[in-house]
């Protein structure tokens, strides 16, 4: 039972972090994008 608890948090953790790297990844090509506009 434990172990399916701690699969599910780290699957979570692991979902979040990837998208907080897409997030900032796609930040990132924005915020150049906007530089090279300026």
């Amino acid at each position: 039972m434990l172990s399916i608890i701690l699969k599910t948090c780290s699957l979570q953790i692991k979902s979040k972090l990837i998208l907080f790297k897409f997030i900032s990844s796609s930040i990132q090509k924005y915020s150049e994008k906007v530089i090279l506009i300026k």
